[in-house]
């Protein structure tokens, strides 16, 4: 990802910070519809039914020293496996599974007694995530459940890259080149170099599918709550890969944030219409509403008289009414008034009518799965146009409209306020980019300022100390970023 010039240490280890410590969790505590299927430079996944017997080779196919297995610098070209296996948490996603705290959790979670061992290595709930795509396992397979020690890969190549029994011995071919990302996605081989088919990606453990879900109850047994935000992973992840052609640009961050925030928000409903669908299902008695789709820290917080913020919150919904949408939606209008279509207008009404339902003590959860469906198709029309580069106009706008006209609703929590500090910063690195500007100093010391209203407090996973008027003061002070 391209970087301002200058970007400091601090900057860059404070905002890793904030990915780690449950602003954007990974899901190792530390990180059959295709809901963009069809999407323009997105290769189509309906050919899943011919890919579904593609085995997988695992990690050690890839790592070898004529490979990806060399000794160069981190993301330099043969040092891919290298980088994630030194640098990439997600090479170590099966083992935090052997860790106390993945005990705990599990032992929480499945309510077992002191004579009960829990084996979250062997749980297949914890290995959709933490170890997908094993050796031997076949693309969309059951996950594989180990009987002892370690030895599964993690989240390793081919759980981004694809199974790779039919393209192994030839993506380093010369005729490889020449290959439509549809050609080699029907080989089994991923689009990752796309913007969307990454964030996709991503999204299905990042955020949660049917089948990979972390809700309520497993964050109530100690498991971090799923915070993804697509710009700040990038910015943050050890890249075994060096960006290339339109993703080289200097308008990269932006465009990485606005598909992010897109493809976030579709995951999202997604998830929220597999919920609805399984709160009406007798065989799989789940809970309704599902807690894990609201804002925790409107439970969450201290028992003070903070009439600020219970003024702040409860200007447009009843007390007692859930907050639903705080994290995935927050921004999602702003970016369809920059790029306005038929479709957008749409999805704000619809995405107003769900928050009014999802507010209710019992949602209905045939009415929610109906209207997430809804609004999931409304996106989809709408993507052809969110997803083309923001231009450096509306670039500038977004980043304008953020730093000076907030809505109070947008900044009345920690999570309103998280996703509009992590909307500024790649605004600022773009726009400074593209204008062939460094980073401003003093920039750079306010969005520090910024950062450190955020911060969890030492022992904390969560913002007890957090108060928004503090932060929209500090955010007054970033005027400096409009262009001139």
């Amino acid at each position: 990802m391209l970087q301002p010039n200058n970007l400091t240490e601090r900057f860059r280890r404070f905002l890793a910070f904030l990915v780690v410590s449950g602003l954007c969790a990974f899901i190792w505590h530390g990180w059959p519809r295709s809901p963009l299927a069809g999407q323009p430079g997105v290769a189509s996944s309906n050919n899943s039914a011919q890919l579904a017997n593609l085995q997988c080779l695992g990690v050690s196919s890839c790592a070898s020293t004529a490979c990806h297995y060399g000794s160069g610098a981190q993301g330099a070209k043969g040092s891919e496996y290298t980088t994630w296996a030194t640098l990439d948490k997600h090479s170590r996603a099966y083992n935090v599974l052997f860790d106390e705290l993945s005990r705990t959790i599990l032992r929480n979670y499945k309510r077992l007694n002191a004579a009960e061992a829990p084996h979250p290595e062997r749980e297949a709930l914890c290995l959709r995530c933490h170890a997908p795509d094993q050796p031997g396992q076949v693309l969309g397979g059951p996950s594989l459940i180990a009987q002892t020690g370690s030895g599964l890969d993690g989240v390793g190549c081919e759980s981004c890259h694809g199974p790779a029994e039919r393209w192994r011995t030839a993506h380093y071919l010369p005729d490889w080149r020449e290959k439509s990302a549809t050609e080699k996605e029907a080989l089994g081989m991923r689009p990752t170099k796309d913007l969307v088919a990454r964030a996709k990606l991503c999204a299905e453990c990042h955020i949660g599918t049917a089948q990979r879900e972390v809700n309520h109850d497993l964050i109530a047994a100690g498991h971090p709550r799923l915070n993804f935000e697509f710009s700040a992973y990038l910015a943050n992840m050890p890249s075994h890969w060096c960006e290339q052609g339109e993703n080289a640009r200097a308008d990269f961050p932006a465009r990485s944030w606005a598909v992010g925030q897109v493809v976030s928000a579709h995951a999202a409903l997604e998830l929220l219409e597999a919920r609805a669908h399984s709160a009406r299902d007798a065989n799989t008695q789940k809970a309704w509403p599902e807690f894990a789709e609201y804002d925790c820290f409107a439970c969450h917080h201290d028992l003070r008289d903070d009439t600020e913020r219970q003024n702040s919150v409860f200007g447009k919904r009843a007390p007692g009414s859930y907050p639903w949408g705080t994290w995935y939606y927050t921004l999602l209008p702003e970016i369809a008034r920059e790029k306005p279509a038929p479709a957008a207008a749409k999805i704000a009404d619809s995405l107003k009518e769900l928050q009014a339902l999802m507010a209710r003590p019992y949602p209905d959860p045939v009415a929610v799965a109906n209207l997430a469906r809804a609004t999931q198709d409304h996106l989809d029309q709408w993507a052809k146009t969110a997803y083309a580069p923001l231009g450096r106009a509306s670039l500038e706008s977004l980043l304008s409209r953020f730093s000076h006209d907030r809505s109070r609703s947008t900044v009345a929590d920690w999570d309103g306020c998280t996703q509009l500090y992590l909307a500024i910063v790649p605004l600022y690195q773009a726009s400074q980019g593209l204008r062939g500007l460094p980073e401003n100093r003093d920039v750079l010391a306010e969005l520090a300022g910024l950062r450190s209203l955020l911060q969890f407090g030492a022992g904390f996973n969560s913002p007890g100390n957090f108060h928004p008027q503090v932060f929209r003061k500090e955010l007054d002070r970033l005027q400096k970023l409009a262009p001139q």
